[in-house]
């Protein structure tokens, strides 16, 4: 479990400049949210969309701050 989640936070920190805040985020969140039930898919993708969707809107809509946007320029 702990190893799983610390090379989910390595990875997380490796291909957020090159996949972007968006995707990066949402397989980091799936990977975590996966290790706690793995048999709740549907309601993992769900979870882990929109959280990143309601950090993209604070941080990138209301604060003004650049998030890395990968191959999605």
């Amino acid at each position: 479990g702990l190893g799983i989640a610390i090379a989910c936070l390595f990875a997380y920190f490796l291909f957020l400049e090159m996949l972007g805040f968006l995707l990066t985020s949402f397989l980091f969140l799936f990977g975590l949210f996966w290790i706690g039930n793995p048999r709740r898919w549907l309601l993992i993708s769900v979870l882990s969309v929109l959280t990143v969707g309601s950090a993209y809107f604070v941080f990138s809509i209301i604060l003004k701050t650049p998030l890395p946007s990968g191959f999605l320029r």
